[in-house]
């Protein structure tokens, strides 16, 4: 900031900056010694941010009750259902102190008819060598379409999201109280499709490339 030119000069200037010779980011514990690694904020203490998506139609803002909000660097972050209850946790790394949380859902305590689905994929590549027939195992980059009732929403399996993270290998659909079956449609890989219907009572579905007649 003290080199950006359109930045007034009594701001670059000012002696309220730390010397460049006493600034320390990172700090680490010498030899025998149980001091534990710290680093300064690079984000001047901000807050983090948290959005509560309302059907599609607007967001809220929900960090402060969701805990998410401390003021250290939040770094890294992931999505995964730790206790299988439906609900997302979140993992979240940064690099002051404590460098790790977690943060449990609890929203099942309150609405405790919302369903949701748990969906896994396998693609159809049994083996070590690539192949131009069947998805990875893994199937990154598979694409899964889910109708329910008068909703539509698309979910994409990604390898991470954010630096240096990787989410549960999972897909997860809230389905609010919706009762009855919910219609999967997969997009694999490979650019086979198949077409699944479960009921939203299931929790977890395992869906996998070969056990459908897939058209590719």
């Amino acid at each position: 900031m003290r080199n950006e030119e359109h930045r007034a000069e009594d701001f670059r200037r000012s002696e309220a900056w730390t010397p460049l010779s006493e600034f320390r980011y990172l700090e680490q514990a010498p030899p025998g010694s149980d001091f534990m690694f710290n680093a300064n904020s690079f984000s001047g203490g901000e807050r983090n941010r948290l959005f509560a998506n309302l059907g599609g139609v607007d967001f809220a803002t929900a960090a402060l009750i969701s805990g998410l909000d401390h003021k250290e660097d939040a770094r890294s972050w992931a999505w995964i259902d730790l206790d299988g209850d439906g609900w997302l946790d979140v993992l979240l790394m940064g690099p002051q102190q404590p460098r790790f949380r977690v943060f449990r859902n609890r929203l099942s305590r309150w609405l405790p008819d919302h369903r949701s689905l748990r969906i896994h994929l396998e693609g159809g590549n049994a083996s070590a060598e690539p192949s131009e027939e069947w998805s990875p195992r893994q199937p990154v980059g598979a694409v899964v379409t889910a109708s329910w009732g008068e909703r539509k929403r698309a979910l994409l399996l990604s390898a991470g999201e954010g630096m240096a993270a990787q989410n549960q290998n999972m897909l997860h659909l809230g389905l609010g109280s919706h009762e009855g079956e919910v219609d999967l449609h997969v997009r694999w890989p490979s650019g086979r499709e198949t077409r699944h219907s479960v009921s939203a009572d299931e929790g977890v579905v395992h869906l996998r490339e070969r056990e459908e007649v897939a058209e590719p």
